[in-house]
């Protein structure tokens, strides 16, 4: 004879049950697997696929929900929620562990704000030691100056290095050839006459500009800013520097 099954019948409930549970299995079964390639990939990948596993973990409460309770918590998800394997969560979670993923440092990023950083703070060293190179420019020439005057002033002698400029980086600009008539004649008009706004003929202030090579005649190569400072010095033009 032959059985007829009903929507009604015990046996139809059953095997629906089964069918329903076995459904579940597979789905729970799914998501040990993908929890596994989770783990084998990287951390910022990981976060991404944590939250993608909360949407589909979201899905499945909202199919649970229309079934029995006892059936919910016979299934494998609803055994494993209520040990505390699988956490509850809901939309308002999920959006808060989407927030908090994007504002994750990904190593790559961390490593491009420590290259910038380490760039940034070079370049302020650099400017910094030349900054001081130049402020330290008139030293060396200082303490040339102060072994013929010893209450020479630092600001002046650093006002003289200021106005020959680039003329010191060589040492036909750096120092002053007295044996040279025309260098003689550069110091007198380019310094004395131009300069400190002195006035005579140019017997007379060659007399001056030869005068000072007569005090530094011990020097072999004498400094132009030493010279110009005693120039200055005799004719007490220093404080008009």
């Amino acid at each position: 004879m032959t059985s007829t099954y009903t929507l009604k019948s015990p046996a139809i409930l059953r095997k629906g049950l089964r069918a329903y549970l076995g459904l579940h299995v597979t789905a729970f079964d799914v998501l040990v697997t993908q929890s596994k390639k989770a783990q084998a990939l990287s951390q910022t990948r990981f976060e991404g696929y944590a939250v993608r596993g909360t949407k589909i973990e979201d899905g499945l409460s909202a199919i649970f929900s229309k079934t029995p309770k006892f059936v919910r918590r016979a299934t494998p998800c609803g055994m494993a929620t209520t040990m505390g394997l699988l956490p509850k969560k809901n939309a308002a979670d999920a959006k808060v562990d989407v927030a908090a993923s994007k504002k994750t440092v990904t190593p790559a990023k961390k490593a491009v704000a420590e290259k910038t950083t380490k760039v940034v703070a070079k370049k302020a060293v650099h400017v910094e030691t030349k900054t001081e190179t130049k402020i330290a420019r008139h030293i060396p020439y200082y303490q040339a100056v102060l072994t013929y005057d010893a209450s020479a002033s630092e600001d002046v002698v650093r006002k003289i290095v200021n106005h020959c400029g680039i003329a010191l980086s060589n040492n036909d600009g750096k120092f002053v050839a007295c044996s040279d008539e025309s260098e003689r004649a550069t110091v007198r008009d380019s310094w004395l006459v131009n300069k400190l706004g002195m006035t005579g003929t140019d017997l007379e202030l060659d007399a001056k500009v030869m005068a000072v090579c007569e005090t530094m005649k011990a020097d072999r190569m004498k400094s132009r800013v030493t010279f110009y400072y005693l120039l200055a010095k005799t004719e007490g033009k220093l404080n008009t520097l």
